[in-house]
């Protein structure tokens, strides 16, 4: 994935660059099926269009279950390095994908 952010802070303006990679490996069945568990792993690195460019690199790593085909729950550690330090931290997260029914209409001459 990638990204381009407009940035609005209180005493500037920022463009960011986000550029992401991310990887669900399916541990007890052969694909993201009901009752699949998973390892997630990304890195989504950010770039700023100014000195320095470098702003932070997030590197993910999770343990994920698949509920049913909307909802996965996912619990893991994401480590974030920034320009001047680094830090740690626990996430849990629930995601969901919601069915949108798409209609096709004949086309008529």
């Amino acid at each position: 994935r990638y990204r381009i952010e407009e940035r609005f802070l209180p005493d500037e303006f920022q463009i960011r660059f986000r550029y992401s990679l991310a990887l669900q490996v399916p541990i007890n069945h052969s694909s993201l099926i009901r009752n699949t568990v998973y390892l997630a792993v990304s890195n989504e690195i950010f770039i700023k269009n100014v000195s320095p460019q470098f702003d932070r690199d997030r590197i993910y790593l999770a343990l994920g279950y698949v509920i049913n085909p909307y909802f996965r729950l996912e619990a893991g550690m994401m480590s974030q390095i920034l320009e001047s330090n680094h830090r740690n931290q626990f996430q849990i997260g629930l995601f969901n994908q919601m069915p949108i029914p798409i209609k096709s209409k004949k086309m008529i001459d």
